[in-house]
């Protein structure tokens, strides 16, 4: 994944709703679909939902291409919506890219998150 760096660019949270999961291990396939893909931030599947939640950066990235990558993984897949970030703090980059649970965020980011009632748990 990629760590944007604080004004480098708006982050876009793109919501992707794909068909044909049935299990955790068809979620790993299209997490690591998309957790490799340049200008990816965060990537959040729910398998209930048949969702995939993808923060990215757009200069990088673009929704067209996150949905192509879950096509090319064997899912059927369309963008449910594109909308800006604007109550997202920028990552760091000495914070980790692997943690999901947002421990090593910065604590601003945390309360946020949890004034906004939102999770990095996925």
């Amino acid at each position: 994944m990629t760590q944007p760096r604080t004004g480098e660019s708006e982050l876009r949270t793109t919501t992707l709703v794909t068909s044909g999961m049935s299990c955790e291990a068809c979620v790993r396939h299209v997490v690591n679909a998309l957790d490799g893909m340049t200008g990816v931030v965060h990537v959040d599947v729910n398998l209930q939902k048949n969702e995939a939640t993808v923060e990215h950066l757009p200069a990088h990235v673009d929704a067209i291409a996150l949905a192509a990558a879950v096509r090319d993984a064997g899912y059927p897949t369309r963008v449910a919506e594109t909308v800006a970030d604007t109550n997202r703090f920028a990552l760091q980059p000495e914070q980790s890219v692997s943690c999901r649970c947002g421990c090593c965020w910065p604590s601003k980011e945390r309360q946020t998150r949890a004034d906004l009632g939102t999770s990095t748990i996925g």
